[in-house]
């Protein structure tokens, strides 16, 4: 009997390995049982050969049937057994899938959840923001509503202490406003800083450090009142003509007020107070001088207006007078004619004729001087004019009038607020008077005695050079004039009171006496000149 040893699959078939009952382990015979046949070694195909033993391994070549049966066996449990792997497999794969899938699910909740932390986490930062922003916002309010107070409660102080804003009655200049409206500030600013300097003090009322700087802040709120009322009273008085007055007003009352802060505790003051009025005071006075500038220019022109209407009244009656005598006279030549002829042309006759005819001209020559000077609207006289008594040596007034007796407008001007009248040291005809007292005005400006009001004529210069000058205009502007000029001034009432002052031991000033007689001593009557 034989044993079936192993089964082997093997590629292409089984290999079958057999021993015969009893044999040893070494007489095994293995046999590759394939698609084609039985194929051994040399060996089994001599068995295969011998009939007996084919008859006798018999059961064993029926292998092949039951290896190609167990192989389709094998086969079929290998294909179920895959089956079931690919099957298992397919299961753990969408098991798989489903653990991705669930795991990216989980992921994208990961990462929605991380998002909506993230922008969680940033509302909170943002609602922190504006809860700080508005927590600073708030303080800032606060702090601005006490501002607002404090400025409300300085604002009261100042206009307690003075400050107020002013009105300047008359002020027309916008530079001048905007000057003054700059000082009123500076002055206001400094004032609070005052005030707000009180809160530094080391002053104790009752041991109390804020009550002595309530009564600290009280006390300066009442000195500057009382130096800004003082203040302001005197520049409301301000005239073009009392500048010095109001200028000592300010400064005593600075120097009184800075006393009574300096002598009880130590309040807070300063000298700009006083800097800041003077200037204030300047600029009001400035625009005083502008306002008196304007209504002596007013006054000059209705003055020129009446001058050229008195001119024209003059040249009129001049024209009529003559006219009239003109007239007179040629009647009175008519009749001597006639006489003439009467008494055969004597001697004595045609003498009389003769001096009326040349009075007739003459008569005529008055008419025609008086009709060409009627309608001649710059013809007129520029006039130099002193007043040693009332304004010294070497001061002239260079001026002009129209008239036709201009020694008239010379007796005006020494008949207004003057004590002693004016003497007369040239008086220049000319077509241009307008133009020549223009001419000889710009070449002495600079020697001006009033360098802020043009209209005042009056020029510091000596006789020489002014003499000089006003030949020099004439020629410049190519007017023709004949000049005389009279040197030394009569002063007649000036010298005979300087005598009836030295002779009733009346004071008169030395230096006086010293140019009077300086003057005295070079004098000479008169000297002309002649300017075609």
């Amino acid at each position: 009997m034989f044993r079936l040893i192993s089964l082997a699959s093997a590629v292409g078939g089984v290999v079958v390995t057999i021993a015969a009952l009893g044999s040893p382990e070494q007489e095994r015979i293995e046999m590759f049982v394939g698609g084609s046949g039985l194929f051994a070694g040399s060996a089994v195909a001599a068995l295969l050969a011998d009939a007996g033993v084919r008859r006798k391994f018999k059961p064993i070549l029926d292998v092949e049937k039951e290896t190609r049966y167990r192989q389709r066996l094998a086969q079929k449990g290998l294909e179920d057994v895959q089956k079931k792997i690919e099957h298992q497999r397919k299961l753990a794969q969408e098991e798989l899938d489903k653990i991705d899938q669930a795991k990216v699910a989980a992921n994208n909740k990961v990462r929605l959840a991380d998002e909506h932390l993230d922008l969680l986490q940033h509302e909170v930062a943002d609602m922190k923001n504006q809860k700080k922003g508005l927590q600073d916002e708030n303080a800032g309010l606060r702090q601005r509503i006490n501002d607002l107070n404090q400025d409300v409660e300085d604002l009261l102080d100042l206009d307690d202490a003075g400050f107020a804003a002013r009105r300047y009655p008359g002020l027309d200049s916008k530079r001048l406003a905007d000057l003054l409206k700059q000082n009123r500030e500076k002055q206001k600013a400094l004032g609070k800083q005052l005030l707000q300097e009180c809160k530094l003090t080391e002053v104790t009322v009752g041991g109390s450090r804020t009550q002595g700087a309530a009564f600290v802040r009280q006390t300066v709120t009442a000195l500057l009142r009382g130096f800004n009322g003082e203040c302001d009273a005197a520049i409301s008085m301000l005239k073009h003509s009392n500048d010095s007055t109001v200028l000592g007003k300010i400064e005593r009352a600075f120097k009184f007020y800075e006393k009574q802060a300096r002598t009880r505790v130590e309040m807070p003051w300063d000298s700009r107070l006083s800097e800041l009025k003077v200037d204030e005071a300047y600029l009001v006075h400035e625009n005083a001088l502008t306002k008196q500038a304007e209504r002596e220019e007013q006054i000059e022109l209705r003055r020129q207006e009446r001058e050229e209407e008195q001119a024209r009244r003059e040249a009129e009656e001049a024209k009529e007078a003559a006219e009239r005598e003109a007239e007179k006279y040629e009647q009175l030549l008519a009749r001597a004619r006639e006489e003439a002829a009467a008494n055969d042309q004597s001697e004595e006759y045609l003498e009389k004729i003769r001096e009326l005819e040349r009075r007739v001209q003459e008569a005529e020559d008055n008419r025609e001087r008086a009709i060409s000077r009627a309608q001649m609207t710059r013809s007129g006289h520029v006039y130099v004019i002193s007043n040693i008594g009332s304004f010294g040596h070497n001061v002239f007034k260079v001026g002009m009038t129209r008239r036709l007796e201009p020694t008239d407008r010379v007796r005006e001007l020494g008949d207004a607020s003057v004590p002693f009248p004016f003497d007369i040291h040239a008086m220049i005809f000319t077509e241009d008077a307008p133009g020549l007292e223009n001419a000889i005005h710009n070449r002495i400006s600079a020697r001006r005695l009033n360098l802020v009001n043009l209209r005042r004529e009056f020029f510091t210069i000596t006789w020489e050079e002014l003499v000089r000058e006003a030949e020099a205009a004439a020629e410049e502007i190519g007017v023709t004039a004949e000049i005389r000029w009279t040197r030394i001034a009569e002063a007649e009432q000036y010298r005979q009171s300087v005598s009836e002052r030295a002779d009733t031991n009346q004071p008169l000033r030395f230096l006086e006496q010293k140019r009077l007689q300086k003057v005295d001593a070079n004098a000479f009557a008169s000297s002309s000149t002649g300017v075609g």
